[in-house]
């Protein structure tokens, strides 16, 4: 097994660590592991002084720890989040400061809030995919976030977990699960800016640090286990809007589930049964394109996957409000 000792340090050490650990620099904040290692991405960006977010996603071909290290007592005060997209990837295993022996991250503990003071290692098995967000900031700039009558309320709540919990876990809501994998996701693609990623980041960190100071879990819900598949679900949706959308017994055996749990599981994740989601995405693709590219009414209902035109428009005016050719008229 391949050891690589880290702190949770700033963006420069941050950075610093991980050219010692792959052997090269970031190159535009990104970093491809190369064929030796393993094979992945890995980016890391700072969003604001004090506040830096690392995305992975790898599999690497050899078992490897990542052995978090207690930084010195006269280093800035840090914390980092991970959150664990495929929990399964990873074993946790206790340092000095942490009683626990080795634990599996399981759906109950896929969120990791851990400090500079923290002991631990991360394990990565070989040939397994681990995908993960880490959220790195001082105590300083999140103090900077709240208002001063709320600073040590969030002290004494950060110090707490630090004192008596090394590492704290919680667990992923469904739109966390949503926010990440859409993070990833546009990472993957080279889609994403400081702006999107920061609104996003902002919005998980606001989530879990609520939940830590009300300590209040009522009405917190949290992803289930089937969450990946339905993910999975939407992304083949997603791809054949340009297509009739198929019966759902031939989705349900594409995923390998039946279909009355294929129905019940995307509505309870998405709030909308298949149909209704895939025709909303269809329109709005239909309105996107009208607006976008100087096509007929008829050829975007061809496009989309429609015989004649006069369904499509009753259904986009069902959708809008108004019909594609009202659209198009205002366009020109």
């Amino acid at each position: 097994m391949i050891e690589f000792n880290f702190i949770i340090g700033t963006f420069e050490d941050a950075v610093e660590q991980i050219t010692r650990w792959a052997g090269s620099k970031p190159h535009n904040n990104v970093m491809h592991f190369d064929e030796k290692g393993g094979k992945g991405y890995l980016l890391i960006t700072e969003l604001e002084k004090g506040f830096f977010v690392r995305a992975w996603n790898y599999k690497l071909k050899e078992d490897t720890k990542f052995k978090i290290k207690s930084a010195d007592h006269n280093y800035p005060a840090m914390f980092m989040i991970n959150y664990l997209l495929m929990p399964e990837s990873f074993l946790l295993e206790a340092g000095n400061t942490w009683p626990e022996k080795i634990k599996r991250v399981g759906t109950l503990n896929s969120i990791v809030l851990s400090s500079s003071h923290s002991e631990f290692s991360f394990i990565v098995k070989a040939g397994q995919q681990a995908r993960a967000l880490d959220i790195c900031f001082t105590l300083e700039w999140l103090l900077q976030q709240f208002p001063a009558k709320k600073n040590e309320e969030v002290r004494l709540a950060l110090s707490k977990k630090n004192d008596h919990e090394p590492v704290f876990f919680e667990t992923f809501s469904i739109d966390d699960y949503k926010v990440i994998s859409e993070i990833l996701e546009k990472i993957a693609d080279y889609d994403w800016d400081t702006i999107f990623l920061k609104s996003r980041v902002l919005t998980l960190m606001n989530e879990l640090i609520n939940n830590i100071l009300s300590g209040n879990k009522e009405g917190h819900e949290k992803a289930p286990v089937y969450m990946p598949g339905m993910i999975e679900v939407e992304k083949k949706l997603n791809s054949i809007l340009h297509e009739k959308l198929p019966n759902l017994k031939v989705i349900a055996k594409d995923f390998s589930i039946s279909e009355s749990t294929l129905k019940r599981q995307f509505k309870q994740v998405y709030g909308k049964s298949i149909y209704e989601y895939y025709l909303h995405k269809k329109m709005d693709l239909a309105r996107r394109t009208l607006i976008e590219k100087d096509m007929a009414v008829s050829q975007v209902a061809y496009s989309l996957g429609y015989e004649k035109a006069s369904p499509f428009i009753r259904m986009f005016k069902k959708q809008f409000g108004v019909s594609p050719g009202t659209l198009r008229g205002t366009k020109d």
